[in-house]
């Protein structure tokens, strides 16, 4: 025997009001949790603006090469590191940096004389065996076990069909018994000349220094100059973002909430150097 239509009529009532209520709850739970991640995101970009603002005041290291008005030249990058890593100039500090160096080439006969404290000298845009030329390597080191020479290259193919081969052939016959290693560094990774030993990237040596510019084992200054070298080998437009950073945090750039933290959290995703260690 089939229900009454009362009985139909009821349990859709019901079923109805159970639909109802469940729709309700739904309802309740979606606004409970857009109303908590509008809370979260809230917290976020507030934490963002004050990361960005703290960014800002912290600044970006100047370039020295601009400084002396050689913006793409190599001679004042040459002489930038010639000094920050000779210690002479710049003591213990230079033989940090110098072993730092040893340890990206892998060249550990150079980086043992260096942590023995063993004399090193450091020759910047002068033949090493100081003849007369015209023509002489950028960078050479030398330890009583161990010789490098580095040629940096910044927008300039090899000078002469036989640069290279005449910077080989000088650096093993100042060499002598010593190991010797030459390495090619240029922006971008080039084609490893013939004999010699390897090429660098300014991005590879820029990222071999950086711990130095923010180690609180060196004195403040020497950090100082550590990120200097380190902003001027990396071709990254630090300042740049920090004048999109600017332009975000100013009132009235008609840009939503969301698309300011968004774009804030895209541009301080970027590392920077703060030689004071968070002192500022």
């Amino acid at each position: 025997m089939g229900a009454s239509p009362s009985a139909v009529e009821q349990a859709a009532s019901e079923l109805e009001a159970i639909l109802d209520r469940d729709a309700r709850v739904r309802c309740e739970a979606v606004l409970a949790a857009a109303a908590e991640c509008e809370a979260v995101f809230a917290r976020g970009a507030s934490r963002i603006r004050a990361e960005a603002r703290e960014r800002l005041m912290l600044g970006y290291p100047p370039s020295l090469r601009r400084v002396v008005g050689l913006s793409s030249l190599e001679v004042p990058m040459n002489k930038t590191l010639g000094w920050i890593l000779d210690p002479h100039e710049r003591g213990d500090a230079s033989r940090r940096g110098l072993a730092e160096i040893a340890k990206l080439l892998d060249y550990p006969v150079l980086l043992d004389d260096i942590q023995r404290g063993s004399p090193i000298v450091v020759i910047t845009e002068t033949s090493p065996d100081e003849s007369i030329t015209s023509r002489a390597p950028d960078l050479t080191i030398s330890s009583p076990h161990a010789t490098l020479l580095i040629e940096n290259k910044v927008n300039a193919p090899q000078s002469g069909f036989d640069q290279y081969a005449h910077y080989l052939e000088t650096l093993i016959a100042w060499s002598g018994e010593r190991e010797h290693r030459a390495y090619l560094l240029a922006p971008e990774l080039r084609e490893r000349p013939s004999g010699w030993s390897g090429s660098l990237t300014h991005a590879q040596v820029a990222e071999a220094l950086r711990p130095l510019a923010t180690d609180p084992t060196l004195s403040f200054w020497d950090r100082v100059v550590y990120a200097l070298v380190v902003n001027d080998l990396d071709s990254d437009r630090t300042a740049d973002r920090a004048r999109q950073i600017e332009r975000l945090l100013e009132e009235g750039n008609r840009l939503s909430e969301v698309a300011v933290a968004t774009r804030l959290s895209q541009l301080l995703r970027h590392p920077t150097i703060d030689p004071t260690s968070g002192g500022i």
